[in-house]
């Protein structure tokens, strides 16, 4: 085989394959951003809610503590 039919038969599939595992590893990488992203949107929701259950926790406690004391 001549170098002219070598590189006729093989780089364009050299040439596609390469492009083909560049944007994989570009999506690869924007969809681990995403997913991160929403991990700390995720974190920072659940913060929240454990402290707005804390304070409802907290306002129970005291309604109870109300109902005993004039219950007496």
């Amino acid at each position: 085989m001549d170098i002219i039919s070598l590189v006729g038969n093989y780089a364009f599939p050299v040439v596609a394959c390469i492009a083909m595992a560049a944007y994989l590893s570009r999506m690869n990488q924007n969809y681990r951003e995403d997913i991160n992203a929403l991990n700390e949107n995720h974190k920072n929701e659940y913060k929240e809610m454990i402290n707005a259950i804390n304070n409802n926790t907290q306002i129970m406690r005291e309604l109870v503590d109300l109902i005993k004391k004039e219950d007496r």
